[in-house]
């Protein structure tokens, strides 16, 4: 029977592919702590065409979009109907003006619900036709009222600065009206005041502050009103910031404002919430015409408590990785890092050995026959059938030692072990010249 022909796998091949083993182990395990991936698509509650929060949704959309993250805007009545979807779940964020978190709400329902910053000062605007004279909301007494939709910030914060000046529905008609509605109502005579609660870049909020028949209140108690509710603000419009050609407002103008808020679901993905607050910090960067000195976005003037990505992000600004890769290539890397323990703590180690692992290997195929080559030189005393059997181990030796398949870099040691065996049979030969004839 023919000896079957052995299969030579390379020491090189099973000394790294064993540690290689090893190391796909370690990260095939790693993974598993791994944070899943982030949705790329979620929806953000605006508010109604024309306002301004649906003006910065389209912003944050496209965006957004241009990172490849699809945002669906919902459109809304307002703040407060925001939070009512914040709340469901329906939508994933919302802006929402402050001032409303427990505002015909039971504050239960608001858990889980994170502020990612106020963006921008949000006035309190009251409009009057021009020939209307009035300087506090005192004044507004027994007048027609338009004071919001309802669902919306504008109405919530109008009713309570009203009731606060003692004026109430019983002798002053509030009509639930806001936008373009409110806009007719007020050139037509039907309505005497329009409230409307909105940043300055809306659509409706310049169309009336450019109306020449329109005018816009100054309430001299507005630093009263500042001292008395938390989410207000007392803001100073300079004569002819909005206009200098026209000059408008004609009169330096104190306005009331609560702020614009970012807040976040509380199914809301947390690398989500980082993403919008690095979106919400390329958008809202601009002054605003106050002459409150104040930088936008800011982790004040919100009645939610401030997300951890938040509170990072105004601390810290963004992550290294941040600044310099796009933010999804950023995010990956981020979340990868686990990577790093088996990397550190696996794949150095064993590549360091690896080396030393793989020669002590081949010359271990090399020097195992040492310990019987010095058995055999020993027996130069011994008798003439002992040395004839050395002899035969010594030839059996040397032939696999010559089959024995090792990198060129080692032939050195190899023939070395074969003269070492060459020398050793000389060497009984010579003790015992007898054992040569009879050997075999």
């Amino acid at each position: 029977m023919n000896d079957m022909k052995k299969i030579y796998i390379p020491e090189s091949l099973i000394t790294y592919g064993f540690i290689s083993f090893l190391i796909a182990l370690s990260f095939y395990a790693a993974s598993y702590f791994i944070e899943p991936a982030p949705p790329r698509a979620f929806k953000l509650a605006s508010g109604s065409e024309g306002g301004a929060y649906y003006a910065f949704a389209q912003d944050y959309k496209k965006t957004l979009e241009d990172s490849g993250t699809k945002v669906e805007v919902i459109t809304t009545s307002g703040s407060l109907e925001n939070i009512e979807l914040l709340q469901k779940g329906e939508v994933d964020f919302a802006f929402i003006q402050s001032g409303l978190a427990s505002y015909n709400l039971d504050p239960e329902q608001n858990e889980g619900l994170q502020s990612l910053g106020s963006l921008y000062f949000e006035p309190l605007w009251i409009f009057t036709r021009a020939s209307f004279k009035a300087n506090s909301l005192q004044e507004l007494k027994g007048l027609t009222i338009a004071v919001g939709g309802i669902g919306s910030g504008t109405r919530a914060v109008a009713n309570q600065v009203l009731e606060s000046s003692g004026i109430y529905k019983g002798d002053t008609k509030f009509l639930d009206i806001g936008g373009e509605k409110a806009f007719e109502y007020l050139k037509n005579g039907k309505v005497d005041i329009v409230f409307i609660s909105s940043g300055l870049s809306s659509n409706i909020i310049q169309k009336f502050v450019k109306d020449p028949e329109l005018s816009l209140l100054s309430e001299r108690r507005a630093p009263a009103f500042d001292k008395r509710y938390p989410f207000l603000s007392h803001l100073t419009l300079p004569e002819g910031v909005l206009d200098l050609a026209h000059n408008i407002p004609p009169q330096q103008t104190e306005l009331l404002s609560s702020a614009a808020l970012l807040v976040a679901g509380p199914d809301a993905h947390q690398t989500l919430k980082a993403l919008m607050v690095h979106t919400a910090h390329s958008i809202h960067n601009q002054n605003p015409p106050y002459l409150q000195d104040i930088a936008f976005p800011n982790p004040d003037f919100s009645d939610f408590p401030l997300a951890d990505e938040a509170d990072r992000y105004y601390k810290y600004g963004p992550s290294f990785l941040q600044r310099y890769l796009p933010f999804w290539v950023a995010d990956l890397i981020d979340r990868l890092k686990v990577m790093l323990i088996p990397l550190i703590t696996i794949m150095f180690p064993l590549m360091k050995i690896a080396p030393p692992t793989y020669r002590w290997r081949i010359r271990s195929k090399i020097y195992k026959w040492y310990k019987d080559l010095k058995a055999a030189e020993g027996l130069d005393g011994s008798s003439t059938r002992d040395v004839q059997d050395a002899l035969v181990i010594l030839d059996n030796m040397d032939k696999e030692a010559k089959q024995t398949p090792v990198p060129l870099s080692y032939t050195d040691a190899l023939y070395n072990l074969r003269m070492h065996i060459s020398l050793v049979k000389e060497k009984l030969l010579k003790s015992h010249p007898q054992a040569s004839e009879t050997k075999d």
